[in-house]
């Protein structure tokens, strides 16, 4: 084999994945701008799981549970030193609700802890539909990582719109590219079978 076929296949080779890479982003960022909750307006859930980490999710979370979608809500990944007025940005919350309906969970630092931290909420009790709240952009691997811990149970995506425009703003770039990669990775071990880190 001459030297001219080598580099033909070490450019192809390269450029290949970097070229479906970039299809998938591309179609990763347009479903997210699309995506929206589906469910019904006045619809009932066991209860909602809210996932810490990105802006609006708590009280986007929280306003559901005062419009009555459900009378248990776990807010998971809160870091040990966070009171649910500090990262509810000081919205307010009826004291009934605070005492009846609303658990903290500070074991979590990382999605896949999330649904580790929700396995036991959800088994103690027996909870068969939910309605899952995080950002736009970290639905799918939230929802894949939910769907395969828990393939009983009826998850409803409820996607907290990102603001900013993913082409001008270069961190959100970073963040969405990120967040994709994570996202292969996390279908490829699903795919196979693989534990989830």
């Amino acid at each position: 084999m001459n030297l001219r076929k080598i580099i033909t296949i070490i450019i192809f080779v390269s450029i290949v994945p970097v070229a479906i890479f970039g299809f998938g982003f591309l179609r990763f960022v347009s479903d997210i701008k699309e995506s929206q909750y589906d469910g019904k307006e006045d619809a009932k859930y066991d209860a909602i799981i809210a996932l810490t980490g990105g802006s609006y999710r708590i009280s986007v979370a929280l306003d559901l549970l005062k419009q009555g979608a459900s009378e248990n809500l776990l807010i998971s990944g809160v870091s040990q030193n966070l009171t649910l007025e500090k990262i509810s940005n000081n919205a307010e919350i009826p004291k009934e609700l605070e005492e009846c309906c609303i658990t903290l969970g500070h074991i979590a630092t990382s999605t896949i802890e999330n649904v580790l931290e929700a396995e036991d909420w959800i088994n103690k009790f027996e909870y068969k539909n939910i309605l899952l709240v995080t950002s736009d952009y970290h639905m799918p691997r939230s929802l894949l990582l939910f769907e395969s811990k828990f393939p009983e149970l009826i998850i409803t995506p409820y996607p907290v719109e990102t603001k900013h425009d993913v082409w001008e703003d270069k961190k959100m770039l970073s963040l969405f590219a990120n967040e994709y990669a994570k996202y292969v990775v996390t279908s490829l071990r699903d795919f196979f079978g693989l534990e989830q880190k």
